[in-house]
């Protein structure tokens, strides 16, 4: 994958000069020394990088059209292994809250649990779901390792103001569709094949997220690993064949992919 080259893999397509001078703008934020972790959030993909060549790509679940996943560059430092979701307050009002005064089997059938500000549980039977709805304040809403956990079996934490990050997911049906359709989450990036990237990270299969662990392990990296969150509609693929993904959140006026390009993201994949 050398976006050097990008402009001659593209010279069919001349009405895209513009938008590949984007995405070579873009590619400026990857070092291509070492690894690297990239997040084409148009794409709804994660690749792999290794001294710059790409050495795996894989689907992933991005952001929702109104919470849309944001671009940035920073260092993936540690991973959880089977993690609990500290849910954002927002999130909890917003979207769990509703379910539970819905269905109040959920809360503790999938696996949450409410705490008080001074971090002691309350018991289910106490919880008044209505006045949280209305005023979500010294509580915090978390959700046990298991099954059901929303992280799936790993985090990949990259500490960042927006708290946004890569992990695992209990839908797998997701991978199944289309980018369009894979704009699924509140912000962060659901990954294909969290093993795959545990061992790129760790070099080699030290863990296997198959194994069962009662609690949380917080597993170091011996030296950050470089993410960069990148908005990319027009690349080029591991044989150097240009690729046109959809521009999901509207970011790039002007820009249509050709019209083969959904068929070819269908044989590609």
């Amino acid at each position: 994958m050398i976006f050097n080259d990008l402009a001659i893999a593209l010279e069919e397509y001349p009405s895209m000069a513009e938008f590949v001078a984007k995405s070579q703008e873009q590619w400026q934020a990857v070092a291509g020394v070492g690894q690297e972790v990239v997040v084409n959030v148009a794409a709804a993909e994660v690749w792999l990088l290794q001294d710059g060549e790409l050495v795996r790509r894989m689907k992933a679940g991005v952001g929702r059209l109104n919470r849309p996943t944001p671009l940035f560059t920073d260092a993936i430092e540690y991973l959880e292994v089977n993690p609990r979701w500290y849910v954002p307050a927002g999130m909890a009002q917003r979207d769990l809250i509703p379910k539970f005064i819905a269905d109040p089997d959920k809360f503790s059938g999938l696996g949450y649990r409410l705490y008080d500000d001074q971090w002691q549980r309350i018991p289910d039977s106490a919880i008044d779901w209505l006045q949280l709805q209305a005023e979500y304040e010294g509580v915090y809403l978390v959700q046990q390792p298991g099954w059901a956990n929303a992280m799936g079996t790993v985090k990949f934490k990259a500490p960042n103001p927006m708290n946004v990050f890569l992990h695992d997911t209990p839908d797998r049906s997701i991978f199944g569709r289309s980018p369009e359709s894979r704009t699924v989450s509140a912000g962060c990036v659901r990954v294909e094949d969290p093993q795959a990237l545990v061992d790129f990270l760790l070099g080699g299969d030290q863990i296997s997220l198959l194994e069962q662990r009662a609690v949380p392990e917080i597993v170091e990296l011996g030296t950050p690993v470089p993410l960069h969150l990148l908005y990319m509609p027009v690349w080029v693929d591991e044989e150097g064949d240009p690729r046109f993904s959809p521009d999901l959140y509207g970011l790039w006026p002007g820009y249509q992919a050709p019209a083969e390009s959904a068929m070819m993201e269908q044989l590609f994949w």
